[in-house]
């Protein structure tokens, strides 16, 4: 199905995600929104919850899908549907993965075949700062793509680092291209653009970022990457719904502990979703250099259909990061 027929459905009233997916994988290919009501309506006699929208409303849909090509092109936004060849192999393979996405900068990086998410709280320490930068450069310097939502705290140490080790890096934002959120990251945007990395939604030009928008993209962090990496989080952080994410998925999932041995400090409290998946053996922990190779290893090695010279002395139990 064209990519203009995915994006009417998409602006259609009644017509959802999960309805625009059960026509792909029909193979459909109508030449009008006249042959797409009809294949709604075969849809529907096979599923009663499908809605059949009234031909205006698609025709009102279409309208939009054209001002939104045209205003992606002159913002330098492409449009991906599942059926173009640059559409991520990731995300063809996720039950619940987008049929469209919006990107600005290098499509090539995409299907990139070493990748690693970095998350972690909006509000880190500066510990969790250091580190997290720190890993983002390590994992450039090894030609990993870093992949991250451009949020404030540990995702913005992540891109940073990955940019100091002049590596690809990925930013997936909750809202359209044409509006950076955060508002103070529209530097480090322009970064990872010029520096060969790119900038996803699954939202079109126009859409805001909104609460349950970050839920939604956070499933595309994991599901982009062969790992994640969790920097810092409490208890209760949203970063726990990429976790979530990435163990459907079945993306491995690490938890920094190198600073396991700090609990004196006043600020362990952000650390402490850390201690608690990795204390109730629900994910692994990077304590030193030797766990960060392994992890290197796995994702370097690992072949890019599983799941959905060295910089650390892996001799050396210590975390020599800095």
């Amino acid at each position: 199905m064209d990519k203009q027929f995915i994006l009417t459905l998409l602006n259609t009233k009644d017509i959802g995600k999960g309805t625009v997916r059960k026509l792909l994988d029909k193979s459909i290919k109508p030449s009008s929104t006249k042959d797409l009501i009809d294949y709604l309506e075969d849809l529907r006699a096979e599923n009663k919850r499908v809605k059949v929208p009234t031909l205006d409303n698609l025709n009102i849909g279409e309208e939009k899908a054209e001002q939104i090509l045209s205003l992606s092109e002159n913002n330098s936004i492409r449009i991906l549907s599942v059926n173009d060849a640059q559409f991520p192999e990731r995300y063809r393979r996720m039950p619940d993965g987008p049929v469209m996405i919006h990107v600005k900068g290098n499509l090539e990086c995409l299907n990139e075949q070493t990748s690693v998410a970095i998350i972690g709280t909006r509000e880190p320490s500066d510990y969790g700062v250091n580190i997290g930068k720190r890993y983002g450069q390590v994992f450039a310097e090894k030609k990993i793509a870093v992949i991250s939502g451009l949020a404030k705290g540990c995702d913005t140490a992540g891109h940073e680092g990955c940019l100091a080790g002049n590596g690809t890096t990925i930013a997936i934002l909750a809202g359209g291209l044409d509006k950076i959120y955060p508002k103070e990251n529209t530097q480090l945007a322009d970064r990872i653009l010029a520096s060969g990395g790119a900038l996803i939604s699954e939202y079109q030009i126009g859409t805001p970022a909104q609460g349950n928008f970050f839920v939604e993209r956070d499933r595309l962090q994991s599901g982009l990457s062969k790992a994640l990496l969790v920097i810092e989080t409490d208890i209760k952080g949203g970063s726990m719904h990429t976790v979530g994410f990435a163990q459907k998925q079945g993306v491995p999932v690490y938890f920094d502990y190198t600073r396991v041995a700090e609990e004196n400090r006043m600020d362990f409290h952000k650390f402490q979703g850390n201690r608690d998946m990795i204390e109730g053996n629900k994910a692994k922990a990077i304590k030193n250099g030797s766990d960060l190779n392994e992890l290197i290893d796995f994702i370097i090695s690992t072949p890019s259909n599983i799941g959905n010279g060295g910089i650390i002395d892996s001799h050396n139990n210590q975390m020599t990061m800095f």
